[in-house]
């Protein structure tokens, strides 16, 4: 018998053996190919413009009456708003009643972020509100001037040149939810602690109890946002601390950023959520920034270095 004969000659059930094998093989690749294809649709899908709807419904936090006269526009990672779908125009719109409908033309699974603005008693507040779009939405939110933010006393410092900035990542860290929704939180005026801040003091280990808002508070501000989502972070009010925790990692939105204060040598330092880069500037969403929550640019000479959960 030949050694081909040999090797190949055995039957099951009046069938050689291999043709046996190879049947199955085939199967099992067409039942893992049946599997992937919803996933393959949604990678197919993520190269193509989506037209979805956006409903926004505004309501007084206390009363939980409709807002009217809100601006609401979808702006992507740059801060810029995204075009209307039949338009070359990117004006936003002004709810009525409270409920507020935009039609957008944008690529799925991107970061992008509902920016509100309301008038109230002649100050302008806004809140911004990062969100994946990969269909229609329908979110609702609550109008409260403590921790909407003013924008005459936090303005949001946007890159000039958007081409500069860094591009997102599919998917923006869950605690950037939370870190957002505290812009506008500040310090009081005089002696006390705005209560808002005393929560984010409740992360530290330090024995010390703190009854002002003083002392820097950027590194127990970032350990809060983390918490949400339920990541321990350095339990610490030393910024320095965080370049020993999770793990080095390269410039990115979401990562957690150390800034020197005073010199590089110093033992003073600085910590936020990193949101892009500007040339020479590096746009961060921090405590104790101009003595609240706030987004502000500081010069990337000043990184130490970049953090992300390891």
């Amino acid at each position: 018998m030949s050694l081909s004969r040999r090797l190949f000659g055995g039957t099951l059930d009046n069938k050689p053996w291999w043709v046996i094998v190879l049947a199955a093989a085939l199967g099992a690749f067409g039942a893992e190919a049946v599997k992937a294809m919803p996933s393959a649709y949604s990678w197919l899908r993520s190269f193509y413009p989506i037209d979805p709807n956006v409903i926004i419904f505004v309501r007084a936090a206390d009363t939980h009456e409709p807002v009217d006269g809100v601006v609401v526009s979808i702006i992507d990672s740059n801060l810029t708003p995204i075009a209307l779908v039949g338009t070359d125009k990117t004006e936003t719109v002004t709810n009525k009643k409270g409920l507020a409908t935009l039609h957008v033309s944008l690529m799925p699974s991107v970061n992008y972020a509902i920016s509100l603005t309301e008038q109230y008693q002649g100050t302008e507040f806004q809140y911004t509100f990062p969100v994946i779009i990969k269909d229609d939405i329908q979110q609702s939110f609550d109008f409260d001037t403590q921790t909407w933010a003013k924008k005459a006393e936090n303005p949001v410092m946007v890159a000039n040149d958007p081409k500069q900035d860094i591009s997102p990542s599919d998917n923006l860290p869950g605690w950037m939810k939370f870190a957002y929704a505290e812009l506008g939180q500040k310090e009081v005026t005089g002696a006390g602690i705005n209560p808002r801040i005393a929560e984010y003091w409740k992360v530290s280990d330090t024995q010390q109890k703190f009854d002002n808002d003083d002392i820097d508070w950027s590194s127990v501000f970032v350990g809060w946002a983390l918490k949400q989502v339920g990541i321990e972070g350095t339990h610490s009010a030393i910024n320095r601390t965080w370049l020993s925790w999770g793990k080095e990692v390269d410039l990115q939105p979401g990562c957690i950023a150390v800034f020197w204060r005073e010199s590089p040598s110093s033992p003073y330092g600085h910590a936020g959520f990193v949101l892009g880069q500007n040339g020479n500037a590096i746009t961060v969403l921090g405590g104790n920034q101009s003595n609240a929550v706030s987004i502000t640019q500081i010069q990337k000479s000043r990184l130490l270095g970049c953090r992300m959960p390891g």
